[in-house]
């Protein structure tokens, strides 16, 4: 499973709260399951449920809504487009006046494909399969999110078509 590292990559980027105190968020893989369609070709689906727990969260939770809904856009859309009207579940608990445990559970799935090795035979090479994103960023795009004039996260995207790590 892919996705849950990436995901934190990218919001390790995006905000800098998480990227200087990284054990204030959690993350948890629930209710997972592998899903095959039973054809003679070695495939199957990781389909999970990715639970993110800001833990003392003290900026308002747009700050963590909005690079999580961009890198959603490219990696998981069926969440953004929202057709089954589930969307990101979230609960929060207030622990003070400045702070929360803001916690999200958000419905994933990874998609892996085997196939013969191309020069030993007998092996098989797998292979991830990338969602492809209908959001198309022809070139490297910098976004930054200010809030009351005070920037609160900012990253770098790589264009569409382009897989983090590949």
């Amino acid at each position: 499973m892919r996705k849950p590292i990436e995901l934190r990559q990218h919001l390790e980027a995006a905000l800098p709260k998480v990227r200087q105190t990284p054990h204030k968020l959690k993350m948890f893989v629930d209710g997972g399951r592998i899903l095959t369609s039973g054809t003679t070709k070695l495939a199957w689906m990781y389909a999970y449920t990715l639970q993110l727990q800001f833990l003392d969260w003290n900026d308002h939770p747009d700050t963590v809504i909005a690079p999580l809904l961009i890198w959603l856009r490219q990696h998981q859309f069926d969440v953004v487009d929202n057709k089954d009207k589930k969307g990101i579940r979230f609960n929060a608990e207030f622990l003070d006046a400045h702070n929360m445990d803001l916690i999200m559970d958000i419905d994933l799935t990874e998609r892996v494909l085997g196939k013969p090795h191309p020069t030993q035979p007998g092996a098989v090479q797998l292979e991830h399969l990338t969602d492809t994103p209908p959001l198309h960023m022809p070139m490297r795009e910098r976004w930054e999110i200010f809030i009351r004039d005070e920037k609160v996260a900012q990253w770098d995207y790589p264009p569409s078509g382009h897989t983090p790590g590949a």
